[in-house]
C-alpha cells in the first residue's frame, strides 16, 4: 500500500513537472497561428522598376547618373486583416504609389494577399516606415542594386544593332538572286526585332518612370481572443504533451521492470538447468 501511494506521488510529480516545462516552452515560442500558408517568402513578378541618381565621381566636379534597382520586401501577420488591408491601400493612395502586382488567396481565417508597389525614389523611405506599422511585423529587407553597367551594355547592343541594320539596309538595292533577298529580308527583321526589344528594355530605365519596388506580404492570423485565450490554449497544449511524455515515461518504466524480472526468471532457470547438469553428472 505504501509502495503505490510513493508511486502514485511521483507519477503526480513527474507529470506536475512535465506540464510546467511545457507550459514554459510554449510560452517561449513565438505566437502561432491555425494558417498553414504563414510564411516569410518573398514572391516575384515581372515587372521591374529602376531609378537613377547623381554620383559624383571622387574629386571630379563632373557627376554621373547611376541606374539602380531598390526593392523593399515586408511580410506582416495581421489579427484584423480587412482592416490592415484597407490601411495598405491608403498608404499606397497617400504616396501616389501604383500597384503593380497583386495576388490574393485563402478562405477567411487564413487569407493572403501580396502586393507589388512602385513608388517615386524621393518617397521610398517614408513608405517603407509607414507600411512597418501594418500589423505583426515577420520580415523586413531591403537592397539596393546598381544596374548601371546593364544599362550601358543594351545601350551599347542597341547601337550595335542599329549599325549592323542600317549595313544590311544598304544592301537591299543591290541585284541578287531571289533567295539572297528573301534571306535578306528575314535577317533585316530579325534584327528589327532585337532593337525593339533592346528599346522596351532602355524603357524601363526612362527617368519619366522612375519607380522603385515595394513588396508588401500580408498574411492573416486567427485571433486567439488575447492573453486569456492564449493562455488556455496553452494550458491546454502542455496537459497533452505532459500526457503523452508521462505515458511515454510510464511505458519504459514498465518495459524496464519487466526487462528486469524477465531476466531474473531467465538466471534462475538457467540456474536450475545448470544444478541439475551438475547432479545427473
Amino acid at each position: 500500500m505504501k509502495l503505490a501511494r510513493q508511486s502514485l506521488i511521483g507519477a503526480a510529480a513527474l507529470f506536475g513537472i512535465l506540464f510546467v516545462i511545457n507550459l514554459a516552452y510554449a510560452y517561449s515560442q513565438p505566437r502561432t497561428t491555425s494558417n498553414a500558408v504563414l510564411q516569410t517568402e518573398s514572391f516575384e513578378f515581372g515587372r521591374k522598376n529602376y531609378a537613377s541618381e547623381k554620383k559624383q565621381m571622387g574629386n571630379i566636379a563632373a557627376a554621373e547618373s547611376q541606374k539602380y534597382e531598390k526593392v523593399a520586401t515586408l511580410s506582416a501577420r495581421s489579427e484584423q486583416f480587412e482592416n490592415d488591408e484597407k490601411r495598405v491601400r491608403q498608404i499606397i493612395k497617400d504616396f501616389r504609389a501604383v500597384i503593380q502586382f497583386e495576388q490574393s488567396s485563402g478562405l477567411p481565417g487564413k487569407r493572403v494577399i501580396h502586393l507589388g508597389i512602385g513608388v517615386h525614389p524621393d518617397q521610398f523611405d517614408a513608405m517603407v516606415l509607414a507600411a512597418r506599422e501594418l500589423g505583426k511585423l515577420l520580415s523586413i529587407n531591403v537592397n539596393k542594386t546598381d544596374k548601371t553597367n546593364e544599362y550601358k551594355d543594351i545601350q551599347a547592343k542597341r547601337i550595335s544593332l542599329e549599325k549592323v541594320r542600317a549595313g544590311l539596309m544598304s544592301l537591299k538595292g543591290r541585284n541578287g538572286k531571289i533567295e539572297e533577298l528573301i534571306a535578306l529580308e528575314q535577317k533585316i527583321l530579325e534584327i528589327e526585332k532585337e532593337i525593339q526589344a533592346m528599346g522596351v528594355k532602355l524603357g524601363e530605365f526612362d527617368s519619366e518612370n522612375e519607380f522603385c519596388t515595394v513588396k508588401i506580404s500580408l498574411y492573416e492570423s486567427e485571433s486567439t481572443g488575447g492573453s486569456m485565450g492564449r493562455l488556455f490554449s496553452n494550458v491546454i497544449d502542455a496537459l497533452k504533451s505532459a500526457t503523452l511524455w508521462s505515458m511515454g515515461i510510464a511505458f519504459f518504466y514498465l518495459f524496464c521492470i519487466a526487462g528486469f524480472f524477465f531476466s531474473i526468471k531467465v538466471l534462475e532457470r538457467g540456474r536450475e538447468i545448470f544444478l541439475k547438469l551438475k547432479g545427473q553428472s
